[in-house]
């Protein structure tokens, strides 16, 4: 690095007081006069280097374009030029140095090359380091998968956020997002009725520094969902955020639809234990009367004819025993009437309230919403909606780490709509909707968004 300047040096009668390392030389490159800190930085004192040559202390890289130097300030009276370069310190190590070197052999004061000399290893490492650290970010921010981006928050006058512009986008950006040309330009700009909570969110961050990771959806970006970590960057006043984050639509989506498996398994394994109560209810009741009826038939058509007392009890015997049949079919009847789980006997909305109760650990708010007439829902669609909420609520606490769970029910034409949403330092939303199928099946849609049509 190379500069020139032009000014008067002192005389060497002060050169012996000032910090930096000061030489004479003659044009011949002998040194003739080295000042006291010449040690501090060469590690020789003034005797010694004096006795050395300058170029051969000179790094083998730098050197050519020292001499170069040396000879343009030989030829040229009241140059002066600043060189960093190499040189080698007594101890045998290489340092970085600093030296603005001043022509002035016509000078009486002086009458040589003036070299003004100081040490800057250390500047050179930490600038190297963070030339490192600079190639390693850049290489980071190009290369992951997750979407990056670093925003600044805007504020209107009474502190509120209303907006965030993008300082930088990584190449991930756009493939997660969907967004072009984005750096530089404001979102509200990009996509006008993107949702206020992303602008309350970062805003937050930025103010109180507090990183935050949480899952929320961005309808107006292709009804996306993404993962989120965002954390505050630079000094509180430049009000920067910087965005790692991850579109999880397919992910969401590949997990509703396990969540929804998972319900219609524990549905089918519910239906199938119904079935064999039954099963035994009308093998050990129903079947046994049956029999006993049957028998007693089989006695009276053996005693008519012979003893006619005997075969009218048998016949009475059989015929209350067909009434016992009877009355015990009628009541599998009601059971199949009213299937259903044990938990959603008492109505889907008791249960989805005992579910939280049983659930959500202490300190974890809980909010239940059920609209509706819950009369109008078929038992098996009840049956769903509490396993595919279940199984909902009990990933939401296990693994968001919410501060509040709130899990919301509509009932309407035998067809039942759930949606449960998380909040605190994670957050995660999802909705489901639970229907009867054409031939008395059940359907689940997997799309989150199939409640906002």
């Amino acid at each position: 690095m190379v500069g020139r300047r032009v000014g008067p040096p002192a005389g060497p009668n002060l050169l012996a007081h000032v910090t930096e390392m000061v030489t004479i030389s003659d044009r011949r490159s002998v040194i003739v006069y080295a000042n006291p800190a010449t040690e501090r930085v060469s590690g020789y004192t003034p005797e010694e280097f004096m006795a050395l040559d300058p170029f051969e202390r000179i790094h083998p890289e730098d050197r050519p374009r020292c001499e170069e130097v040396f000879e343009e300030l030989a030829n040229t009276p009241g140059l002066s030029i600043s060189l960093e370069h190499r040189v080698r310190h007594k101890d045998g190590t290489w340092r970085w140095v600093e030296g603005t070197f001043s022509s002035l052999f016509d000078d009486p004061d002086v009458g040589g090359l003036l070299a003004t000399v100081r040490d800057v290893t250390e500047r050179k490492r930490a600038e190297q380091a963070l030339r490192a650290s600079e190639e390693k970010y850049h290489s980071l921010f190009e290369t992951i998968d997750e979407g990056f981006c670093i925003v600044e928050v805007i504020f209107d006058e009474a502190g509120e956020p209303i907006d965030y512009r993008f300082l930088e986008v990584n190449p991930a950006f756009e493939r997660h997002t969907g967004l072009r040309d984005a750096a530089g330009r404001r979102m509200r700009e990009l996509e006008p009725r993107h949702e206020e909570h992303w602008f309350e969110t970062y805003g937050r961050i930025a103010r109180t520094g507090e990183p935050e990771r949480f899952q929320n959806p961005a309808e107006y970006l292709d009804d996306r969902i993404f993962d989120v970590y965002a954390f505050r960057i630079g000094a509180p006043e430049e009000r920067k955020v910087a965005i790692l984050f991850t579109d999880i639509t397919r992910r969401r989506e590949v997990e509703e639809e396990r969540l929804r498996l998972r319900g219609l398994e524990a549905s089918v394994r519910s239906e199938a234990a119904e079935r064999q109560k039954i099963g035994r209810e009308l093998h050990d009741r129903v079947a046994h009367t049956m029999g006993v009826a049957h028998q007693n038939l089989q006695l009276y058509a053996a005693y008519a004819e012979s003893d006619p007392t005997r075969a009218a009890d048998k016949l009475e015997r059989a015929t209350e025993a067909t009434k016992t049949a009877l009355e015990q079919t009628r009541d599998l009847s009601a059971q199949l009437a009213r299937e259903g789980m044990e938990e959603t006997r008492e109505g889907l909305g008791e249960a989805l309230r005992e579910l939280l109760d049983a659930y959500v650990p202490e300190g974890v708010e809980t909010a239940l919403s059920v609209g509706g007439d819950e009369s109008s829902l078929p038992p098996h669609v009840a049956d769903e909606a509490y396993l595919v909420m279940r199984e909902a609520v009990r990933n939401a606490v296990e693994h968001s780490g919410c501060g509040r769970v709130e899990v919301s029910i509509e009932v309407g034409g035998g067809d039942c709509g759930g949606a449960y949403r998380t909040t605190g330092r994670a957050s995660t939303r999802a909705k489901v909707r639970t229907t009867r199928a054409p031939a008395g099946g059940t359907a689940l849609p997997t799309r989150a968004s199939d409640l906002d049509r």
